[in-house]
């Protein structure tokens, strides 16, 4: 059962959590690198890195990251879809690989 925090955090934020809409976003834009300030606009959060985190193990999903420049630091992320997984699924870790890509 979710903890009174976690539903007034929820309700907060229109019922949906920081992953869900963060899953949400990856799931309507595959294959497209999405700049972290657009992500941490959504969640509401800057803590983009540790709710893709969550997705991959939770879900499985694939999602890449791309770190572009020296200071400051552009970071983008990606969700690829694969053969093992299509993010779908409650899968745990299973092809929700975080390859890092620096430009």
């Amino acid at each position: 059962m979710p903890s009174v925090e976690q539903l007034t955090f929820e309700q907060a934020a229109g019922g949906e959590t920081q992953n869900e809409k963060l899953r949400r976003l990856f799931l309507a834009r595959p294959g497209e690198w999405l700049a972290m300030p657009e992500l941490g606009e959504l969640i509401g959060a800057f803590a983009v890195h540790s709710r893709v985190a969550d997705l991959r193990a939770k879900h499985g999903m694939n999602i890449k990251v791309r770190i572009e420049g020296g200071r400051p630091r552009k970071s983008f992320y990606m969700y690829e879809p694969n053969e093992f997984t299509d993010g779908q699924a409650n899968l745990g870790a299973a092809g929700g690989g975080g390859k890092v890509e620096r430009g």
